[in-house]
């Protein structure tokens, strides 16, 4: 899911429809990491209650949150389901699949129904609208995930001219513009948890991967940083320059922030009925640059880096320039030639491309 920068006063959020293409196999990456704590989870939520599954005479419903075009929400099912049908074959699953209401829902559906079609009795349905409210009824839940997308904000709490994310660093946290966008953050995670708490039955579970910084930030964070602040400010800049648009720079940016766990922790821990369960984090490897190493193929890795940007970010730039009035043939070829450029970009900072990205593991449960 994608945040687009609309005026700091809202967001249009879509996922590019090449999604599945360019993106799912970097998301599906951590998500094979996070598997055993999800199953482990699950297993725990079993022992403390083993009629939600053995029952037939009610049903289990899992919600995934931010689902895009639906690959990477495949596996998590997947995981989920099979737990529960090794306990009980014939329990009755309700798996909604929830985005903004303008997602491609029918990519979604039309992934996830192939992706779950040897089950019986799963049925797969949707809900649109903003997760950062509460999305379903009160004690609506069994188990809810979330795959790399709460870390997201609804909109940028500073204007972000230097940087395609918010990535904190020691440095950046204690300035105005930092402490802004981490109190931004801060009303986020609030919302989004108490909405997710709202939803939950008692003991229910929410399972979210994010990705965070360390404190100090890993030398591939460091990279991560330096290599994203090029971006923004050698291509992206140099080609708004040209179209003498670069004042509308802070508009393309995208609202994820990467920040501590302990920013997360924080909060989870200060909201009643509300028990982490575990945290652990993961180096995960970066897909593209690990094919690299294996077959040196430089062409490819920018190729592929690039494709992979633009399935996250391509909507995100055109959008932004569209909502400050930018006229829509100069959008068309301001998007063009930034990942025209991209490519041999990428492959000229190969010695700042990141090898690796790390993510949070978060099981928090509602305890009344």
């Amino acid at each position: 899911m994608s945040y687009i920068y609309t005026d700091m006063k809202g967001s249009a959020r879509v996922m590019h429809e090449d999604y599945n293409n360019t993106v799912a196999g970097w998301v599906n990456e951590s998500i094979v990491i996070a598997l055993p704590e999800l199953l482990e989870c699950i297993n725990k939520l079993y022992e403390q209650n083993p009629e939600r599954f053995e029952s037939t005479e009610t049903s289990f419903s899992i919600a995934d949150f931010g689902c895009a075009t639906g690959a990477s929400s495949i596996t998590p099912l997947r995981t989920v389901i099979d737990r529960i049908k090794q306990i009980n074959s014939e329990k009755e699953i309700h798996v909604y699949l929830e985005d903004l209401p303008e997602n491609r829902f029918d990519l979604a559906f039309t992934t996830v129904q192939e992706g779950l079609k040897d089950y019986k009795n799963v049925f797969i349905m949707a809900a649109g609208k903003d997760f950062s409210q509460q999305v379903f009824p009160n004690k609506f839940l069994d188990i809810s995930f979330s795959s790399l997308t709460a870390m997201i904000l609804p909109s940028p709490p500073a204007p972000l001219d230097d940087n395609v994310f918010f990535l904190a660093n020691p440095e950046n946290t204690e300035t105005e513009r930092g402490k802004k966008w981490i109190e931004g953050f801060n009303q986020h995670w609030v919302q989004f948890m108490n909405s997710r708490k709202a939803e939950l039955k008692k003991d229910g579970l929410l399972f979210v991967t994010l990705i965070i910084n360390q404190n100090p930030n890993k030398d591939y964070q460091t990279k991560e940083n330096e290599f994203y602040h090029e971006v923004a400010t050698q291509v992206l800049k140099k080609v708004l320059t040209k179209y003498n648009v670069e004042d509308k720079i802070s508009s393309c940016m995208k609202t994820t922030v990467s920040v501590y766990k302990s920013h997360y922790l924080d909060i989870c821990n200060s909201i009643p009925d509300l028990h982490v369960v575990s945290s652990n984090d993961f180096d995960v490897k970066d897909i593209f640059y690990h094919e690299y190493i294996e077959t040196n193929d430089l062409k490819t890795f920018g190729q592929k880096v690039a494709s992979y940007i633009q399935g996250w970010w391509g909507d995100v730039l055109e959008g932004g320039l569209a909502q400050q009035g930018v006229d829509q043939q100069i959008i068309k070829e301001v998007s063009k030639e930034v990942f025209e450029i991209l490519p041999e970009f990428v492959e000229s900072r190969l010695n700042i491309y990141p090898e690796y990205y790390n993510v949070l593991a978060l099981a928090v449960q509602r305890t009344a």
